[in-house]
């Protein structure tokens, strides 16, 4: 299903990207209402009048003892099918497959099934159908949390600028903290902080690649230690500042969650994830103000 303004296109779910199963989308409640209400409604309400034709046909004539449950259908096959087909397009359009499957099977033995095996059949097409939408799960996300849904700019212009390779895991840290997967969140923070050591590794000449992260800040504050012994120091106060700063706050993140999650040592609940959040965004932010990738 596309979404155009308020115009819906029922030829696919509006939960597929552009009709491809592959590529999901994020759906409001009003996307999932306008499409799953109406064909639900369609589903159970056709099921249910199909069961009702069924019902009041066999009462009717085992009333007037023409005929039973042991009777075929066949000369009143044309009261169902419709319904039947119109059951089958609603099922297809929720990829309800086992649905599908056996209302085509009912179809092409109405001219063969007893009363009785058709009210069976129904019984056990209501059971799978319920069975089918039990088993389609949604996530539902807290208004508040939506803030942090699919964000490509969820640190801001800035970081985006400085830091593009970091952008995929900015965004996966904000799906994860909004439907709850803290300590993924916290996973994800981490890897956006690579990308602003790696730059700092850089403004002083070294290459952050496959090093721990205790090892890499020791070369980059050993580099430091180079520049502040160097000539003209006095002119590299305000650039040293930056640097230092920058490499404690590394090992501060290092050792307050990088090695904690990383190592699988630590869970991390809703508020201790935007804590974590909070804090490296402030400092990618402080780090674009100097440092680019």
């Amino acid at each position: 299903m596309s979404i155009q303004g308020n115009a819906l296109d029922k030829d696919f779910l509006p939960w597929e990207r552009e009709g491809n199963p592959i590529s999901r989308r994020l759906v409001s409640l009003m996307d999932v209402l306008r499409f799953c209400a109406d064909t639900f409604v369609i589903v159970l309400g056709t099921l249910q009048t199909v069961e009702d034709i069924l019902y009041y046909k066999v009462s009717s004539c085992q009333r007037e003892a023409v005929r039973s449950y042991s009777d075929n259908v066949a000369n009143d096959g044309f009261a169902y099918k419709p319904s039947l087909e119109i059951l089958n397009d609603e099922c297809q359009k929720l990829e309800l497959y086992a649905s599908h499957k056996l209302i085509k099977h009912i179809i092409s033995e109405l001219n063969i099934v007893t009363y009785g095996g058709l009210k069976e059949q129904l019984k056990t097409l209501r059971a799978i159908i319920e069975d089918e939408l039990g088993d389609r799960l949604f996530v539902f996300i807290a208004k508040d949390k939506s803030l942090y849904i699919d964000k490509q700019e969820l640190f801001g212009q800035e970081v985006s600028s400085s830091f593009p390779s970091a952008q995929e895991d900015i965004k996966e840290a904000g799906n994860c903290y909004a439907i709850g997967l803290h300590t993924a969140c916290v996973f994800h923070l981490m890897r956006v902080l690579e990308h602003g050591l790696r730059a700092l590794a850089k403004d002083v000449n070294r290459i952050f690649d496959k090093q721990q992260w205790h090892n890499i800040i020791n070369e980059i504050e050993s580099e430091i230690d180079k520049i502040r012994k160097g000539k003209n120091f006095d002119g590299k106060k305000e650039r040293l500042q930056f640097l230092s700063e920058a490499a404690k706050e590394f090992s501060y993140f290092k050792d307050g969650w990088r090695n904690y999650v990383s190592h699988g040592h630590s869970k991390y609940d809703g508020p201790q994830a935007l804590s974590a959040m909070n804090h490296v965004k402030a400092f990618m932010i402080h780090l674009s103000t100097k440092l680019t990738e």
